[in-house]
């Protein structure tokens, strides 16, 4: 099944199996290194303009108030990095962690190591700090589910492809 959310070597894996092609670790790698070439081709036409009326005005908010801002994503970091600084909002945060990346010396494999990757770089370890003074601020169900299976209290935001029943779920 094709979800929104998922990590980009996830949604590739899905689409190869869903028309019953060959997968492989290379396979996935070449798929996703064509998809980046193409966004950062075509990439130009992302402008601050595409981000979402009142999301500035609310990072600076949380800036002014201190609150350390980390980005996260399933999309691989040379989108990710391409997409904040387009958009003007690479400036607010501290943080920024994706799917392309390696997590304990390994390719990253959902949503949650995606966020633990993140809050390791803030300086949080698993057993010695707890995660609940973050928030995790997500527009799909991988999101959301991330932030309970790491204990952090989550805002779903139905901006991508789920509405919020489907978030609530």
């Amino acid at each position: 099944e094709l979800k929104f959310g998922t990590t980009e070597g996830g949604f590739m894996k899905a689409v190869l199996n869903h028309y019953k092609k060959k997968s492989s670790p290379a396979i996935i790698q070449r798929l996703i290194d064509a998809y980046t070439q193409n966004v950062v081709r075509f990439g130009r036409e992302i402008t601050p303009k595409n981000v979402l009326p009142g999301v500035v005005n609310f990072l600076h908010y949380l800036k002014r108030k201190g609150v350390t801002l980390v980005a996260i994503s399933g999309n691989p970091k040379k989108i990710g990095d391409l997409l904040l600084k387009r958009t003007k909002l690479n400036s607010f945060f501290t943080v920024t962690a994706f799917s392309s990346e390696t997590f304990l010396g390994r390719s990253i494999q959902n949503r949650t190591e995606v966020l633990q990757l993140a809050l390791l770089r803030l300086g949080w370890r698993p057993g010695k700090h707890s995660p609940r003074l973050a928030i995790m601020v997500g527009d799909s169900p991988s999101d959301i589910l991330a932030s309970r299976a790491l204990g952090i209290p989550s805002i779903g935001v139905a901006t991508g492809g789920y509405n919020l029943k489907k978030l609530r779920d």
